[in-house]
């Protein structure tokens, strides 16, 4: 008989999420709207980021689009000041 390996449930939680790309606290909640909610402090951003989450697929890839070109500025202009 073959013994099965037993792996720590948390590693095991931790590379499925690394796997699928998403957060270890979506896997165990199941709800995206709770997960912002509980870490997303400023109300209007979270306000905001539940109106995007009911887009179509294609203006949520755009608006993925701006804030990635934002952040990217915003990142090379603080590298930059220093």
């Amino acid at each position: 008989m073959k013994k099965e390996a037993w792996q720590d449930p948390t590693q095991v939680l931790s590379k499925l999420a690394n796997a699928l790309d998403i957060t270890t606290d979506y896997l165990m909640s199941g709800s995206a709207d709770e997960v912002a909610e509980g870490n997303i402090s400023d109300k209007e951003l979270l306000s905001l980021y539940k109106k995007v989450n009911n887009l179509s697929n294609e203006k949520k890839k755009l608006v993925k689009e701006f804030l990635g070109a934002f952040v990217l500025q915003s990142d090379l202009q603080e590298k930059l000041a220093h």
